[in-house]
């Protein structure tokens, strides 16, 4: 039934296809076109499912038997459809087969970038808002290739790798929250992953900088609060790497200047960035906050709260802080409602047994 279902698949994408390239981007509206993608999306859900619900003994049958006769038409047909045609069902199953299958989907990475990257870039790099689906199933797919094809990524042409990494930076600046926490979660991994990386020098001399302004960025952004646990990760991690000596090359050019370490560099350029982002920070404000953030990178708490002290000083933060807490607040939370089952517990017939 598999290969009939795919069979479906294909004729219903050229007959799409076909209508598209005749009436153009309104045929998408007609009833029977609707009708065709609603079959090929739940075509590609079915298939998701069954990826999802396999077992280990069966992902050498579904990369050797299943993959090679998927890939094509639903790759093809994805990439050569109008944008309102494109289904975010295909990124999503995509997703599901590199978070099962692992390392094993890394040889045919290639491929599915070459497919879905850039036509897919080109739909949602011009605002925050438009194909919320596909906007959200891409980010969920770069997630999956470097959490488990990583080395897949190491592969790829300087140029190509950027494209993946201004991605990740444009996804934590959304402010829908389940975006911007596949963004922060994905460059917290990929920072992982270069820890044990020979590529690590290159990465941290072209990306450092350019990673530490963006997190500072939507830090200090109001409307990203209720990212500020990651964000604080995403900081300490990156001042922690720093610190560490766990990068061997200069992180400033010539034209910046000389500094005895990257410590002193990456100090002063972010009390830099600081004092000229908010006027009402004076310098000495600025080193102080800098200065302790590398102090108390070895505590998570105290270096959250050094980050929240600073935050309140601003005047976008002083009104509404509340996000800020929100992990103190969940936390106090969950201790009352296990101190009210606990007092439950103490009292015959007050909790239902299961």
């Amino acid at each position: 039934i598999y290969l009939e279902m795919l069979q479906v698949y294909k004729s219903y994408s050229k007959y799409v296809s076909n209508e598209i390239g005749k009436r153009g981007a309104n045929a998408t509206k007609t009833v029977i076109v609707r009708q065709m993608r609603t079959v090929k999306k739940e075509t590609l859900r079915l298939i998701q499912t069954f990826v999802a619900n396999s077992v280990q003994g069966q992902h050498e049958m579904i990369f050797k038997r299943l993959l090679p006769n998927l890939l094509d038409p639903v790759l093809d047909d994805y990439k050569r459809n109008v944008p309102h045609a494109r289904d975010a069902e295909v990124l999503s199953l995509i997703a599901e087969l590199i978070k099962t299958l692992g390392p094993g989907m890394s040889s045919v990475i290639p491929r599915i970038l070459d497919s879905t990257f850039s036509c897919t870039l080109d739909m949602i790099k011009t605002n925050l808002q438009d194909f919320p689906d596909v906007r959200r199933t891409f980010f969920e797919m770069i997630r999956a290739i470097n959490a488990r094809c990583f080395q897949a990524l190491l592969a790829l042409k300087p140029v190509q790798f950027k494209l993946v990494m201004d991605s990740i930076c444009w996804s934590i600046q959304h402010l829908d929250r389940t975006i911007a926490e596949i963004g922060l979660n994905t460059m917290l991994k990929m920072l992982s992953n270069f820890e044990s990386s020979q590529a690590a020098a290159q990465f941290y001399k072209t990306y450092y900088m350019h990673m530490l302004k963006e997190i500072l960025k939507v830090l200090s952004d109001t409307f990203h609060k209720p990212g500020f646990v990651l964000h604080c990760k995403l900081m300490m991690k990156l001042f922690v790497v720093c610190q560490s000596g766990a990068i061997p090359v200069p992180l400033w050019n010539p034209k910046q200047g000389n500094f005895p370490n990257n410590v002193q560099f990456v100090q002063q350029s972010v009390a830099h960035l600081i004092k000229n982002t908010f006027k009402n920070i004076s310098t000495r404000q600025a080193e102080y906050f800098v200065v302790g953030a590398f102090k108390f990178t070895s505590s998570e708490r105290d270096f959250k709260r050094h980050i929240r002290d600073f935050l309140i000083q601003l005047k976008e933060f002083s009104s509404d802080k509340d996000d800020l807490y929100l992990e103190e607040k969940q936390r106090m939370q969950n201790e009352e409602k296990k101190q009210v089952n606990a007092r439950k517990e103490q009292v015959p017939g007050m909790i239902k047994q299961s």
